[in-house]
């Protein structure tokens, strides 16, 4: 298993995806610390919630990981339709394999982002809220949601991809 996944990270160009990946996650800081800033210079009242700033956040994170998922939906799609073979075995295991993938780095790309900027709000405060457990409750149903958003618009992107016979389409 473990050499299946080194070969398919080299095969389909996996590195790039994942560098993104941790890119994403430090413009996503640097996002979430701008908004608290602005926040509190211009006075917003609607900002100076952590409900409301993580819900805008994350709708930015979500709208970056559904072009770059579709992106590796496309790679799949891509392979399978130049090798024309009906193996549904095989290409459910890419499948698999690319919704483990993409969902591990997506999580990965935004819980540092939010921890980082909890932690540093618990000891020098920017927002004037109070973080509880119900705000990071919230987070979590919301960031659930948001992933399996983003797995369904890179499978749509890909089968409208197929079915068009251009995968390019989708991209």
């Amino acid at each position: 298993m473990i050499h299946f996944m080194k070969v398919e990270l080299r095969k389909g160009h996996m590195k790039q995806y994942i560098q993104a990946s941790f890119i994403a996650s430090i413009v996503l800081l640097v996002f979430i610390y701008f908004i608290a800033f602005a926040a509190k210079i211009e006075r917003e009242p609607g900002f100076q919630q952590y409900t409301n700033i993580y819900l805008l956040t994350s709708t930015v994170w979500m709208i970056f990981f559904s072009i770059i998922t579709a992106m590796l939906y496309w790679r799949v799609g891509k392979m399978v339709y130049q090798e024309r073979t009906s193996n549904s075995v095989r290409f459910l295991s890419h499948m698999i394999w690319m919704v483990c993938l993409s969902t591990f780095a997506t999580v990965c790309s935004i819980i540092p982002s939010f921890v980082v900027f909890s932690v540093s709000e618990m000891f020098f405060p920017i927002v004037h809220d109070t973080l509880t457990a119900g705000a990071l409750f919230q987070l979590m149903k919301t960031l659930f949601v948001l992933i399996v958003c983003v797995q369904a618009i890179g499978m749509m992107a890909m089968r409208i991809g197929l079915s068009k016979k251009s995968v390019l389409m989708t991209s």
